[in-house]
């Protein structure tokens, strides 16, 4: 994963975090309190259910980076980290506020899928090592130009 929790709580605050994802409306754990979230254990339902946002985000993420880049990356850079904790934010308030969206998600979200074109193109470079996968974007084929069927002077013809 490109990001977590911690990142994301760092983003947002626990208060905003705990709102948007927390529908059990649970307390912290605590002696007292055995029922409570615990955003350090991985079999928590709030845990659960933020690390799957994540994947979402992530699945995404590489869907752009993917005939670029050899996936799952081995250095994820800063960029990259960013990009995941703000998708998943955005998924967070798609959760509850799906028809009211904050317009600075919203506009940050279009910001952000513009960048991952513009990755997925090749006009910007993240700082991920050089580890293209078709580095010079030519597709082999193995047909020849004798042997086409419709060659270009059959089509002008025509």
């Amino acid at each position: 994963m490109y990001t977590d929790i911690n990142k994301i709580v760092e983003s947002l605050t626990l208060a905003v975090f705990l709102n948007l994802m927390n529908d059990e409306q649970r307390t912290p754990k605590s002696s007292e309190n055995e029922d409570g979230y615990d955003l350090t254990d991985d079999t928590d339902i709030l845990v659960i259910r933020t690390n799957d946002l994540i994947s979402k985000s992530d699945r995404e993420i590489d869907s752009y980076l993917r005939n670029r880049y050899n996936l799952p990356l081995n250095n994820t850079p800063s960029e990259i980290e960013e990009l995941s904790t703000r998708k998943t934010i955005k998924r967070m308030f798609e959760r509850r506020h799906r028809t009211d969206m904050p317009d600075s998600i919203i506009t940050q979200d279009s910001v952000d899928n513009k960048y991952l074109i513009s990755i997925q193109k090749g006009d910007v470079n993240p700082d991920i090592p050089e580890q293209l996968s078709n580095a010079d974007n030519i597709i082999k084929s193995n047909k020849s130009r004798k042997r086409k069927k419709f060659t270009d002077d059959y089509l002008r013809d025509y």
